[in-house]
């Protein structure tokens, strides 16, 4: 019905959560902070949205929290083949989620963009050779644009992204 029911962020990089979130540890993204705060039950008509394609991890909790549909911004390279999981176990089908994503045009790039700046800041290796495979215009885009990007973080999402939005429709093309 368009009402926010929970919400959440990466969490790993903080100190230990209380309550329904998960702090300082590998697992607490985003997502899972987000459906810790769901009290059991069926949620068919809820959709969980995501800055990135969900990992194994989220995936799988989205399962079990049997929320009905998963949307996400842009597509996680390094996740490719999670949507086929549901073709390895029937109980799994049953209760997979519809996912739909990635958005198309400079938001999902900008989705991948704040992820990707994210793992290249931290000093990541696999993220950013995954998107050499798979993206290279958006990793020369980051590369390029760290300190813009740090700047820009302050900023509303909506400015980031109006200051990016340019180079994002070029690297799109």
């Amino acid at each position: 019905a368009g009402t926010i029911v929970a919400t959440g962020r990466n969490r790993g990089t903080e100190g230990r959560g209380d309550g329904n979130v998960l702090g300082g540890t590998l697992i607490a993204h985003a997502e899972i902070n987000a459906l810790a705060q769901l009290p059991p039950g069926d949620y068919p008509d809820h959709i969980l949205w995501s800055t990135l394609e969900p990992c194994f991890l989220c995936s799988a909790a989205v399962m079990h929290s049997h929320v009905g549909l998963v949307r996400f911004a842009a597509r996680d390279p390094l996740m490719e083949g999670v949507d086929r999981l549901p073709m390895l176990n029937a109980w799994a089908a049953g209760r997979w989620p519809r996912r739909d994503g990635p958005v198309d045009g400079p938001i999902g790039r900008f989705a991948g963009l704040l992820a990707l700046s994210w793992e290249l800041e931290r000093g990541s290796t696999v993220v950013p050779a995954a998107y050499q495979r798979s993206d290279p215009g958006l990793l020369d885009l980051a590369g390029r644009n760290i300190e813009r990007l740090r700047s820009l973080a302050a900023e509303p999402v909506e400015a980031a992204l109006a200051d990016l939005l340019p180079e994002l429709d070029r690297t799109g093309e």
